[in-house]
């Protein structure tokens, strides 16, 4: 148990991307009072509750990330690949040449552009 310790405190102090009704989205901070995100590109997220918004989030994220992967692929000259977005513990990302899906973790949303990108690629 001992030997396990670091780990799990490690695990366990985890910043949350939510804080005092607010979230990080794409490196920046927003309010989730209002029931409403709007980004600054215009594009705009009605929710409810919490659970409204990460299902909204999710799909979201999904659009963005794809088109992010069709402009990577064009670049690149490859063959278009699914792609998925889902919530993983251990990893940003994953590719199956079998399936040809790239999955991306949910959280990645809560990370700037550079970043998402940068994992993408």
């Amino acid at each position: 148990m001992i030997k396990f310790a670091p780990r799990l405190l490690k695990a366990t102090t985890k910043p949350s991307p939510y804080f005092d009704n607010n979230v990080y989205l794409f490196g920046h901070v927003y309010s989730l009072e209002k029931g409403q995100i709007t980004f600054p590109n215009n594009i705009t997220i009605d929710f409810e509750n919490r659970i409204d918004f990460e299902k909204k989030l999710k799909k979201f994220f999904l659009k963005f990330v794809t088109e992010l992967v069709r402009i990577n692929e064009a670049k690149m000259n490859i063959p278009p690949n699914n792609v998925r977005v889902r919530k993983m513990k251990t990893r940003y990302g994953s590719n199956s040449k079998k399936t040809k899906t790239i999955c991306l973790n949910l959280e990645l949303v809560h990370y700037e552009l550079e970043i998402i990108n940068a994992i993408v690629i």
